[in-house]
């Protein structure tokens, strides 16, 4: 059995970074700052949408090969009724209570976190984290 044991990996050129198209790793990710709807760091996103309170578009930078994809998400707040707190990601209805519903495309998703101290109220969570996984295009 050998071992690898290496400081930077590379693509073959020996320079630029090498690009996760097929491997299981998260393809996109970020850590949201609700109340002021910006991204604290972020992976393969251009920009994120603050719509409403609680409710965010995350923009893919390299877009994903279908809608398929999938995302994990958590929240959490400074209080503890704030933790009481739900995230609906894509298909949800926009404005949370409206009639259009909102599907994801291979560059961008829209989701809601709903709860806080009231649940049932979307809500701008202090810390917001999602992970996208799936197969970039």
């Amino acid at each position: 059995m050998s071992t690898l044991k290496v400081d930077t990996v590379v693509g073959s050129d020996g320079t630029s970074p090498v690009t996760l198209t097929k491997q299981s790793a998260a393809k996109a990710w970020i850590n949201l700052n609700g109340p002021t709807g910006s991204a604290r760091d972020s992976f393969n996103l251009s920009s994120v949408t603050d719509h409403a309170s609680g409710e965010f578009s995350p923009n893919v930078s390299s877009a994903f090969a279908n809608i398929n994809y999938s995302n994990t998400t958590s929240q959490s707040s400074n209080t503890a009724a704030a933790n009481r707190a739900y995230t609906f990601i894509g298909m949800h209805q926009a404005g949370g209570s409206g009639t259009a519903l909102v599907a994801p495309t291979t560059t961008v998703y829209r989701f809601l976190v709903s709860g806080g101290s009231t649940l049932g109220t979307n809500y701008d969570a202090v810390y917001i984290d999602v992970h996208s996984m799936g197969d970039l295009a």
